[in-house]
């Protein structure tokens, strides 16, 4: 697996982090967020931040509201990279 595989897959799992709801996870009630769309920017950035939280070398930069998803810029293992996550 080559390093771009690698945040690939990092990216992944913070979208799952980012979209799943917090304390729906059976295994873990704290995994997730408590994102929800109707929240202003900085209220998205804040529990962004603290559902990835977990992720070792991944922390949210930025995150900017569209009509039902928002977009994240996300630095992995010091490279940025920016995801979209939708939002009902």
């Amino acid at each position: 697996m080559n390093d771009f595989d690698i945040i690939e897959e990092i990216l992944k799992n913070a979208v799952k982090c980012l979209t799943v709801k917090r304390g729906r996870f059976y295994a873990d009630k704290n995994f997730g967020s408590k994102i929800r769309a109707s929240q202003s920017n900085a209220e998205i950035l804040a529990y962004a931040r603290q559902s990835v939280d977990e992720l070792d070398g991944v922390f949210v930069k930025s995150a900017v509201k569209n009509k039902n998803s928002v977009t994240f810029v996300l630095t992995v293992n010091g490279e940025e990279r920016s995801v979209i996550a939708d939002f009902d």
